[in-house]
């Protein structure tokens, strides 16, 4: 059968796998990954190590995690939007996706940017940055251009015994009481990394919404509730 770019495609963004030649070396939480091929050794963080633990191309990362905070401690990989085919029977000349990877504190960007490229690359691609011309298609039998969005920040985390995220638990704690909640992270960069390193400054996220309103996606609400709820909490932390 006629390869199919589209098929190409799907099988780079949804089949974890690790290719023939890594061997795994546990070394307590981490992990060594020695590389037969480029002769390189890799050693994963204990983060790395868990979500390697399920790449094996049979099992799921969905069982990484046993709750939703554990999950928002860990990287994610998804699949925003993928084009391909043509009307008829006719075979694509292309296929696109577009892709996100949610970082934690523990990732660089840059690292982890060049881990995807190295993965399509390993694969038998040509990588470009650019559209590729009628010579670059008749050397390669695989071309793949890949393309870094705008949004390129890491993740944060300030850690509970800062000076400031003690001032914003007094302020709170002060109005809510025992309903406060504090958790490690909110997960992602939310896109705050980018001042934060460039100022240097602790930084606290402070949620208002509630936990239905299908951020990002269809249907997105706030409760009217949540926005009076919101006031008296912003009041508190400017009052305090």
């Amino acid at each position: 059968m006629e390869p199919q770019p589209v098929g190409r495609t799907i099988g780079l963004a949804f089949v974890p796998r690790r290719r023939p030649g890594l061997a795994t070396i546990t070394v307590g939480s981490e992990a060594l990954i020695v590389d037969d091929r480029a002769e390189l050794p890799h050693l994963l963080s204990p983060t790395a190590a868990l979500v390697w633990s399920f790449v094996d191309g049979v099992g799921s990362l969905d069982g990484a995690a046993s709750s939703l905070q554990e999950g928002l401690n860990m990287p994610s990989f998804s699949v925003h939007d993928m084009k391909g085919g043509e009307v008829g029977g006719v075979i694509p000349a292309s296929a696109s996706a577009q892709i996100e990877v949610r970082l934690v504190k523990d990732n660089d960007p840059k690292v982890m940017i060049e881990r995807i490229t190295a993965f399509v690359r390993a694969q038998g691609y040509f990588i470009t940055d650019k559209d590729p011309d009628v010579a670059t298609l008749a050397a390669h039998s695989r071309v793949a251009k890949v393309v870094r969005g705008a949004r390129n920040g890491g993740a944060w985390r300030t850690e509970p015994s800062d000076p400031q995220a003690a001032f914003a638990t007094e302020a709170l704690r002060a109005v809510w009481g025992d309903r406060l909640v504090r958790i490690r992270t909110l997960g992602g960069s939310v896109p705050a990394g980018p001042f934060i390193e460039a100022y240097k400054v602790p930084t606290v996220g402070i949620s208002i919404a509630n936990y239905d309103d299908n951020q990002h996606t269809d249907n997105e609400n706030v409760r009217i509730g949540n926005i009076f709820d919101g006031m008296i909490t912003l009041a508190a932390l400017m009052m305090h």
